[in-house]
């Protein structure tokens, strides 16, 4: 049987994956994007695809490393040097004391010109993994995040079906209303959007948002992912909490709209339980414990 070649441009990490890595001593990363891996453990028990997987990762000794799981083909690249963290966070910190709007603009371009500069390399290693593979189908997950899905513009001239599951949409003018816009970022993700030809959504507004810049899109709609791996199957489970928030915890986020939320059931639910769970600054966890005391 002729199995179906699948090249997977995405960014995770889990227990299995770091078991292989060749990482940096005492350099402890966590789990994250644990979708990535549901996706991944769901396609190992298929015996039609052949599975490519291409992530950045930190931490990595060597900047490039290849080994295969489980008949999963995996390559991974180092992504984080100390002077792109210090270009990253130097133009963050000018960027967010900096109110003049000319300045903030020369800070962004020469934002953009390092990233170019940087995510370069990248993208002929994916190219040329490309060409090794020749794959019948490219997944991009996510189009946000440059310093992987910038990896997409150099494969359109493959001639082979590219398609673009949407995380999140970081151009949307509700979110970009929270900060301050990193203009890379959301040039770099509707041009995805512009240029590639198939969408997996999950929400309406991200459907329209990508119509915005692709009047000619082709759209598949997914299922919600189910993240944590439970037994569905066993009873009798004692529930502690009616809702749990599990993520990093900021506005962008919408957790000040989920305890307003929860506010108003309480009238009605006056036992109702919320658990919240995630990294937070110390001055937005003292701003929340207000707001959760504000509104009873």
């Amino acid at each position: 049987m002729n199995k179906i070649k699948l090249l997977m441009i995405c960014n995770f990490s889990d227990d299995k994956i770091r078991s292989h890595l060749l990482l940096k001593k005492n350099h402890k990363i966590a789990d994250y994007a644990v979708w990535i891996t549901n996706q991944i453990n769901g396609y190992e028990k298929r015996n039609d695809i052949e599975l490519h997987i291409v992530s950045p990762h930190k931490g990595m000794q060597n900047r490039r490393q290849e080994f295969a799981i489980n008949g999963v083909h995996y390559y991974f690249f180092r992504s984080d040097p100390f002077i792109g963290n210090f270009v990253e966070k130097a133009i963050n910190y000018l960027c967010y004391y900096i109110s003049k709007g000319f300045i903030n603009r020369i800070l962004e371009e020469i934002r953009g010109i390092y990233r170019l500069i940087y995510y370069y390399p990248q993208k002929i290693y994916v190219k040329l993994l490309v060409k090794r593979i020749r794959p019948d189908i490219i997944h991009l997950n996510g189009a946000e995040n440059p310093y992987y899905s910038s990896t997409i513009l150099g494969l359109m001239n493959f001639d082979i079906p590219i398609c673009t599951l949407i995380q999140g949409v970081i151009s949307d003018p509700q979110l970009l209303q929270y900060g301050k816009a990193d203009l890379y970022r959301i040039k770099l993700e509707r041009e995805i959007h512009s240029k590639v030809k198939y969408f997996f959504v999950g929400d309406p507004n991200h459907f329209n948002l990508v119509k915005r810049d692709n009047s000619k899109a082709i759209f598949l709609f997914r299922p919600e992912i189910r993240t944590i791996n439970i037994d569905i199957k066993q009873g009798n489970k004692e529930k502690i909490y009616d809702f749990v928030f599990f993520a990093r915890i900021t506005q962008t986020k919408g957790i000040e709209h989920l305890i307003e939320a929860v506010s108003k059931l309480k009238n009605d639910y006056s036992d109702i339980s919320l658990l919240v769970l995630g990294p937070c600054s110390k001055s937005y966890q003292k701003y929340l414990l207000q707001l959760c005391n504000n509104i009873n």
